[in-house]
């Protein structure tokens, strides 16, 4: 015997973070089948691939974060539906959703959707439903029903292919953030580039290249010795500029210090057959 999901909102409102969906027995019924097939169209024929920051995963991927806090505790609260507030009718709460999620055949697991604001229905304007072979005006507020499932949250990761979608549910900024301006400030001091005028360098960092140099720390690639960096700098044909100490000098135009930053995120990539020289939007380690 198959049973029924519990339904409920993720909200951004401080008291009220998860309200519950009281359904009808047969819309309840009904979007436990719709959230159970949008499931399984999320995991069958899928890779589990760790995420890394800036992969984009191919049709047949899923990308997941292990060990991700539940720091709403929103599996201990699925479990006890009674004890959560209702979602009311109300336009100004409904404005407040982030998602809308369910429990699973799974236990240890919650399936989430994303909403926005194209999916209230307001009777603000004057609203039509078709009933009985007439155009009836809704009276209250309403909302719809995403396609498609965006987040699988277990007891101890987190499931999804799009991570713009799954950013919009979780704060996932962490996972791929700017760099803040204590580590600009290591990453410009490093002893791999020679000592500039760091103020106006600074300047010249935008949220793109913030998020650059985050990556480029946690990779760990500016440890390598000089020599080596500049050997690997010359045969993906990128030209680095040396003071007499054998330092890096960072170029002073934002196009060329963006172009550097790219190759310390290792974002060039030189085809081994025609050896030509290509920008990758796309990466991820397949090292054992």
């Amino acid at each position: 015997m198959q049973t029924f999901f519990n339904f409920f909102a993720l909200t951004n409102r401080p008291g009220n973070r998860v309200l519950r969906l009281r359904l009808s027995r047969d819309v309840q019924s009904n979007l436990t089948e719709t959230f159970r097939n949008q499931r399984q169209e999320l995991l069958d024929n899928t890779t589990k691939i760790d995420f890394e920051a800036g992969y984009q995963p191919e049709k047949d991927e899923i990308l997941e974060i292990k060990n991700f806090d539940d720091i709403d505790n929103l599996h201990d609260l699925s479990r006890n539906p009674s004890a959560i507030d209702l979602l009311e009718p109300d336009e100004e709460i409904y404005s407040s959703i982030k998602a809308i999620f369910s429990t699973s055949d799974i236990p240890t697991e919650l399936l989430f959707q994303n909403f926005d604001q194209r999916q209230i229905i307001s009777n603000s304007k004057l609203a039509l439903l078709w009933h009985k072979d007439t155009y009836v005006k809704i009276d209250k507020p309403g909302i719809t029903i995403n396609k498609k499932l965006a987040v699988i949250l277990n007891q101890t990761s987190l499931l999804f292919q799009s991570f713009w979608n799954a950013k919009k549910v979780f704060d996932l900024s962490d996972y791929f953030r700017e760099a803040t301006a204590e580590e600009l400030q290591t990453f410009l001091c490093h002893d791999t580039f020679a000592m500039q005028q760091i103020e106006k360098l600074r300047e010249l960092f935008d949220s793109t290249m913030r998020k650059k140099v985050c990556q480029i720390l946690k990779s760990g690639v500016l440890n390598y010795p000089i020599h080596q960096i500049k050997t690997v700098a010359e045969t993906m044909q990128q030209h680095l500029s040396v003071d007499e100490n054998d330092r890096l000098v960072l170029p002073a135009e934002k196009k060329d210090l963006k172009r550097i930053l790219r190759f310390f995120a290792e974002d060039y990539y030189l085809s081994p057959i025609t050896e030509t020289l290509y920008v990758s939007n796309s990466k991820r380690s397949i090292a054992q």
